[in-house]
């Protein structure tokens, strides 16, 4: 059963590298939050009473892999 051992160690490695690399490409919570922050302020901006946007409903919200959770560094 050495073989099978073997393989089990093996995949146990390989799995601890891929989540070693994919925390490695997720943003940082400050990067996360700072994106965050800053859809809120085009909302705002865009729904501000002195724009010429205030008449449109702006309903703005995160979209692609910010919603997904999938966001990676560049």
């Amino acid at each position: 059963m050495l073989l099978g051992d073997q393989v089990t160690e093996r995949a146990a490695g390989l799995d601890s590298l891929l989540f070693e690399i994919c925390e490695s490409l997720q943003l940082t919570l400050t990067q996360h939050q700072k994106a965050v922050q800053r859809y809120g302020a085009i909302a705002r901006t865009l729904d501000s009473p002195d724009t010429p946007f205030a008449k449109i409903e702006s309903n703005l919200y995160p979209q692609g892999s910010m919603k997904l959770g999938t966001t990676v560094k560049l």
